[in-house]
């Protein structure tokens, strides 16, 4: 559990592979060696509100599906904890204006979908024999919830009346929702087609010496060096790269080919094991590139299995196919007990 357990966390993770929103996955640049975020899209599973002037009005309901209800008292209560996380990370001033009307449409729209699509994944994990534990969420409310929250947070709940229930609702339809994800992880992970993925998908791990671009004729004299004696490479990167992984001796570790820019990328997998490339332009500089290790991801894995790198190729390749496999189950559910949205307006 987090330090600071705000009920959410697993529905929102879930929300944001699964709807047609954006989610972060980190990217390794050759500038730093490090991450930077890049924006992946993904697919939506089923339907989503049609225009609110379309909708159909209920005095009660907000969503149906198949016999599941979703209230406008649930809405109206997961609106403002969904609103809260927002106060958090943009300020107290994020719903102001005219920005912040649209922002409040926005987010009304969002959390009607995201209570629909919940009711589908708890089918879900109903179908797979995970029940909500309503005894676990009341362990989880009174160790987590009220012990590790600040008095700010507990009381933005008391005042907007999420209470115990409210909040013990929440809990136990997220861990039931975060033990389907578990459980299909475990079997994507167990999958001959996930093996054949990893067998699949190339890795190199390589180091480089990275100089400003007008740096040219001392990228051409540092390869000179090499060709002399490649066993420098550690040496010259330590006292000439311009990139953070200069302390490493320029290694960036693994990485697959769509991390990086495509001039490094094509370089570096395209050198035998230790060759050492001219000097190549990108967009950051100079690099002269060694590349030190090839293999499939399934076989690095297995003899580095605690990198961190290779950590994160092998759950970034999993949750995809879990995505894939939640949008399948989830479609397939709709069908049979499709989403019928009510009108949001009074």
């Amino acid at each position: 559990m987090k330090q600071k357990f705000i009920a959410g966390l697993l529905v929102v993770l879930m929300l944001l592979i699964v709807s047609c929103g954006k989610t972060e996955e980190p990217v390794t640049t050759p500038e730093t060696g490090e991450t930077e975020s890049e924006v992946v899209e993904t697919e939506e599973a089923g339907e989503t509100p049609e225009a609110e002037s379309s909708l159909p009005k209920h005095d009660t309901l907000v969503a149906e599906i198949g016999d599941r209800k979703v209230t406008k008292d649930d809405f109206n209560k997961s609106f403002l904890f969904q609103k809260l996380s927002v106060l958090n990370a943009y300020g107290e001033n994020a719903f102001e204006g005219d920005e912040g009307k649209i922002l409040t449409e926005n987010l009304r729209n969002k959390v009607q979908q995201d209570l629909a699509k919940e009711q589908v994944f708890s089918i879900l994990a109903e179908n797979a024999g995970i029940q909500q534990d309503m005894e676990k969420a009341e362990e989880v409310y009174n160790n987590e919830f009220l012990a590790k929250n600040t008095e700010e947070t507990l009381k933005y709940f008391e005042d907007n009346n999420l209470d115990k229930d409210f909040v013990k609702a929440r809990i136990a339809l997220e861990t039931q929702i975060g033990d389907l994800v578990g459980m299909l992880h475990k079997e994507v992970e167990e999958s001959d087609g996930f093996k054949e993925l990893k067998e699949s998908v190339k890795l190199v791990r390589a180091r480089h010496i990275l100089l400003p671009e007008a740096e040219e004729e001392k990228a051409k004299e540092l390869k000179a060096q090499l060709d002399e004696d490649p066993s420098l490479f550690e040496a010259l990167a330590k006292e000439y790269s311009q990139d953070t992984s200069a302390e490493r001796g320029g290694d960036l570790g693994y990485f697959s080919k769509e991390e990086m820019v495509p001039e490094f990328s094509d370089a570096a997998y395209s050198l035998e094991v230790d060759q050492v490339s001219e000097p190549i332009k990108s967009q950051f500089g100079w690099h002269i590139i060694q590349t030190t290790e090839k293999g499939t991801l399934a076989e690095i894995a297995e003899k580095a299995e605690e990198d961190e790198a290779v950590k994160r190729l092998v759950l970034k390749h999993t949750q995809a196919e879990v995505i894939k496999m939640i949008n399948e189950r989830s479609a397939e559910q709709e069908a049979k007990t499709p989403i019928k949205y009510y009108s949001l307006e009074d």
